[in-house]
Order: C-alpha cells, then sequence, then structure tokens
C-alpha cells in the first residue's frame, strides 16, 4: 500500500498541488484549484505492520523568528546557482530521478509519519530533518543551496561535518556510532544518495517562500506542504517543555505567510506543488511515528483545555477558517461534541 501510495503521489500529472487529507483510517487524496479542495481518489494506510518498529523521533521544536512573505517573489527571480570547489561532487546514475520535499508550517504536523512512510518504500533515500544543526542560523539562500546539495547528491564538506556532529541527517538509527562511520565518513551518505531513484527530505524548517528557487531549478522537484489544525498542534506541543519556548505569534504568522505563499506557487507550479492535510493522530508517545490510522482520529477536541483552545482560536482563528476548520468559539462543551463536524459544510 506504500508503494501504491508514493506511485500516486509522484505520477499525478493534471495538478502539482494537492491536498491529502488524513482522517481515520483512510487518506483521501484531493485536486486542488489554489486551496479549493475537490475529492479525487482514497487510499487506505491502516495496515502498515512496519509502523510498530518505528522507534521514538526527538523532534525539538525551538522558537523561530517570523519572515517576511515578499520573500517568494524575490528568492525566484534573483537566485543563482552557487558552485564551490570543496564540494563532494558526484554523477548521478541514469535514472530518472524523482525529489520530494516535505515542509511544515508548524511543528507536530506528522510530518515524521509521513517521512517515514515514504522513506519505507526500496527506491526511496530519506533525508530526516537536515537543516536542524542550522536551525538558529537558518537563512534562504543557505536553505535552498543546501537542500538543492542534498537532493542533486552533492554533499559540501562543511554539511557533511554539522552531520557527523549532530548526527540528525538520517532518520534516527538505533546505532548511531555505526551510522555515523557508515553512512557519513566513509562516503556511505552520498553512494546512498546516488544508488535511490527518489530522494526523499523532511524539513519543517523551511518555510515555503524559501522553496521558490528549489522548484526552478529542480524541474523533477515536488514540494508536500504538511498542514495541521493549529489548535491539534497546540495540544500536542503542550506534552512537550519546547512549547514554553514556543512563540504562538510568531508561529500563526509564519504559517499565514505559508499559506499566502502556497497559492503564488500554485499558479507557478501546479503540477508540483503539493499540500498534504493532517488531522490528529493517535501515538504512544509524544515523538512517536508509530499511528493508529483508524481510531482517534479528532483526539485533540477531548483534550485541549480551556486556555489552548482559546489561544489557538485567538491567535490562528484566520488560519482556521482558511484551511477549512471549524472555529468553536471558545466552546470547550461544542470541542467535545463530536457530532459537530470539524470542517466547515459537512454533513
Amino acid at each position: 500500500m506504500k508503494a501504491m501510495f508514493l506511485n500516486r503521489l509522484l505520477h499525478l500529472k493534471s495538478r502539482r498541488f494537492l491536498l491529502l487529507l488524513m482522517l481515520g483510517a483512510t487518506t483521501t487524496v484531493m485536486l486542488l484549484s489554489g486551496y479549493e479542495r475537490l475529492n479525487l481518489a482514497a487510499i487506505r494506510l491502516d495496515s502498515m505492520s512496519a509502523a510498530e518498529t518505528w522507534r521514538l523521533i526527538n523532534l525539538n521544536i525551538g522558537k523561530q523568528e517570523g519572515y517576511d512573505g515578499t520573500q517568494l517573489e524575490k528568492s525566484w527571480r534573483n537566485h543563482t546557482t552557487v558552485s564551490d570547489n570543496k564540494d563532494i561532487n558526484v554523477q548521478g546514475n541514469n535514472e530518472p530521478t524523482t525529489h520530494v520535499l516535505i515542509v511544515s508550517s508548524m511543528g507536530r504536523s506528522g510530518s515524521s509519519f509521513l517521512g517515514q512512510i515514504l522513506s519505507s518504500v526500496p527506491s526511496a533515500f530519506y533525508y530526516y530533518e537536515p537543516l536542524y544543526m542550522l536551525h538558529n542560523h537558518l537563512q534562504e539562500d543557505m536553505v535552498w543551496q543546501g537542500l538543492k546539495g542534498l537532493f542533486t547528491c552533492n554533499i559540501s564538506r562543511k554539511f557533511l561535518y554539522a552531520a557527523v556532529d549532530r548526527k540528525n541527517v538520517l532518520s534516527p538509527n538505533k546505532n548511531l556510532a555505526h551510522c555515523t562511520a557508515t553512512c557519513l565518513k566513509s562516503g556511505g551518505l552520498v553512494k546512498g544518495c546516488r544508488s535511490k531513484s527518489v530522494k526523499v527530505i523532511k524539513s519543517i524548517r523551511t518555510h515555503v517562500a524559501w522553496v521558490a528557487p528549489l522548484l526552478k531549478a529542480l524541474p523533477s522537484l515536488k514540494v508536500i506542504h504538511l498542514v495541521r489544525d493549529p489548535r491539534g498542534t497546540i495540544r500536542s506541543m503542550a506534552s512537550l517543555d519546547g512549547f514554553k519556548r514556543y512563540n504562538l505569534t510568531t508561529g500563526c504568522n509564519n504559517f499565514r505567510q505559508d499559506l499566502l505563499n502556497g497559492k503564488t506557487l500554485t499558479a507557478l507550479y501546479p503540477d508540483r506543488y503539493l499540500s498534504k492535510h493532517m488531522a490528529s493522530k493517535n501515538s504512544r508517545t509524544p515523538y512517536d511515528t508509530y499511528r493508529n490510522t483508524s481510531t482517534m482520529k479528532e483526539e485533540w477536541r477531548s483534550k485541549i483545555t480551556l486556555k489552548q483552545l482559546a489561544l489557538g482560536e485567538v491567535m490562528c482563528g484566520d488560519v482556521i477558517t482558511q484551511l477549512g476548520y471549524r472555529l468553536f468559539n471558545g466552546s470547550l462543551e461544542d470541542t467535545r461534541n463530536l457530532s459537530i463536524p470539524l470542517f466547515n459544510n459537512v454533513n
């Protein structure tokens, strides 16, 4: 089923901006015109035995500064390819290559879950949060040039040194010492990248405005903009120590700009920019990528506090409604009442 999911994702030709709505046991693939949802197909993802073996993933959510959405046009028009003679330049194989970038406007959106689904396909090579080691010093040109290098297997020595230090480039490995020696120091990262026809990067620290140069530079790139109801994100973050440091005002502003820039990229790249809409899913730990997708699809509604609900709806109310969700106007009674649809215009 996972291979079928990836195959459909990579070969939808008519449009490139899609919305995949995960609710319960069924992933509904939806066609977008802008952010207007139209039903297209459904794929079941509830029989994934490999999910039980996925280990704990430590994903730290740090404070991020707001960014100016007007960067999009500037970056799209003015980007240039930078060549570094210190890079490890590798010639790829002759197989057609597809690049998939997963970005998320807020943490706790299900990006690790989606990344694990795509990475489990044999033809995929998966980078997990490669920008983590730079999260306090992210700049637009650094981000897209670094991601392009990873996609094309032209990986700078500076990046490799940072990767060895942080051990946070590939999906978490039970034996990090072995991973460091085999994957990074010995050139295994480059060799592994070259051997796969699908390159997948999951990075929640990449703003949509920074994606435009990548779409222009890599014709085979497909971008998945992963979004989730901010109230569910807030509830999920509340169980983490990092939530106290998270700037909700900045987070909602960034979300707003990402949606605006996403509409622009929809027009520029209608069949290459994807959007995935994640509903809340059950997990055994805050960072676990195990998901029982057939139960508890709206778990946050039964656990969110009045304060968390008020914060989410006041700070991110326009984002919530733009995504098609229903505002409960601070009413815990209505929030808890699961007979009231989460989405507007749903009978």
